[in-house]
């Protein structure tokens, strides 16, 4: 098991049967799991769907020394996880119409997931969150193809003046601290 459940500090985990069209919100439930997760519970009637976002305590503020470490190892998370490489990851997903997205900051990385409840696409969805945070693949070749992509993002990212001045606002508001 890649992930343990003592080693994941859920900071939110949003779990919601979408919301209403219109009218009046349905009332949040908010409660703490044995293991010190948060929880927040919105119900809603139409459609049935089901939304879950489980954050971490992670980002890049947690490998200073390694820049973009994070942001890699949580965008290879959705890249194929159990028995499912990359292409046979997202088409088991697809075709079920279940979405599993992923993201990373300076203090926090996440995982979401979308999906009908009906039973078949559920089921689907379960199975493929799970993979992701107990089994990740981090093959080779997806290792590869990212760390490509990063390498022209930062190329693109040198050619920014809005992405160059927050750097340098961000150098000088905080030094060298993460």
């Amino acid at each position: 098991m890649f992930v343990k459940p003592h080693h994941i500090r859920l900071l939110g985990f949003c779990l919601a049967l979408c919301w209403p069209w219109a009218g009046e919100t349905s009332p949040l439930a908010s409660w703490q799991t044995t293991a010190g997760s948060r929880v927040l519970f919105v119900a809603a009637p139409e459609p049935r769907m089901l939304d879950i976002r489980i954050v971490f305590d992670a980002g890049s503020a947690q490998s200073v020394a390694l820049p973009g470490l994070s942001t890699l190892t949580n965008a290879l998370l959705v890249e194929g996880a159990g028995d499912w490489n990359a292409d046979q990851f997202a088409e088991r997903n697809a075709n079920a119409g279940v979405q599993i997205g992923q993201g990373a900051l300076r203090d926090m990385a996440w995982i979401s997931l979308r999906t009908l409840v009906e039973p078949k696409a559920l089921e689907t969805a379960l199975e493929s969150l799970t993979a992701v945070l107990t089994r990740p693949r981090f093959a080779a070749p997806d290792i590869e193809r990212k760390r490509q992509g990063m390498l022209v993002a930062l190329k693109q990212i040198e050619q920014d003046p809005g992405a160059l001045g927050k750097r340098q606002f961000l150098k000088h508001l905080y030094g060298d601290h993460p």
